[in-house]
């Protein structure tokens, strides 16, 4: 009979019911025998734990070690809270694009906070297939966006948990970049100013 014997740091499980002769055991620590129930052990929430799988038989002959995996138990799962304005506050025209502002969060739990800005052409978003830019700080600039060109721009908060829990706001902006201004004086062909000038009648 094939078992799976599961090491890991403080916690630990034999993955296969009815596993007769199987085995659990720490990275730190020897192993102990156990009947066919699975089990595990936690310690606290939110701490990182590293496991590896073996695959042994009745015998006790144990097979190649697997790669080692890693997860968080009970970890955090709150996204961070914004304590001013929530997501995008303002979009303004910038040379060949637009700049980007918005609010401050904060996470106790899992600092730093990041920031992701999401654009995508038209007058409604979607967040799935939107532009994203992540990990930037206000003002951002988005560049390589077309004179009269409409975007609806939105801003999520990111904490640093592993795996990240981003907001789920639904704030957005949509603004048309303004069309390119010439402000270039005219400029002379041949030679700068009057050429000639003749008399065709009384003044």
């Amino acid at each position: 009979m094939k078992c799976i014997q599961v090491f890991g740091i403080l916690i630990a499980a034999c993955l296969v019911s009815g596993c007769t002769g199987s085995k659990h055991t720490g990275l730190s620590g020897a192993p102990d025998s156990s009947g066919g129930t699975p089990k595990k052990t936690v310690s606290a929430a939110g701490v990182k734990y590293v496991y590896k799988v073996v695959p042994f038989d009745a015998a006790g002959g144990a097979g190649v070690e697997s790669n080692v995996a890693m997860a968080t138990i009970g970890g955090d799962t709150n996204p961070p809270i914004w304590t001013s304005d929530i997501g995008v506050t303002l979009v303004q025209d910038s040379p060949g694009g637009i700049t980007v502002y918005w609010g401050n969060a904060t996470d106790l739990e899992s600092p730093p906070v990041t920031y992701n800005v999401y654009w995508q052409e038209g007058s409604s978003m979607d967040w799935l297939s939107a532009n994203k830019i992540e990990d930037v700080t206000s003002p951002y600039q988005v560049s390589g966006i077309e004179a009269e060109t409409m975007v609806t721009v939105g801003v999520r908060a990111q904490d640093a948990a592993d795996p990240p829990n981003e907001d789920a706001n639904e704030t957005v902006i949509t603004h048309t970049v303004a069309a390119a201004v010439d402000k270039a004086a005219p400029s002379w062909d041949v030679e700068i100013g009057l050429l000639t000038a003749e008399q065709t009648g009384e003044f």
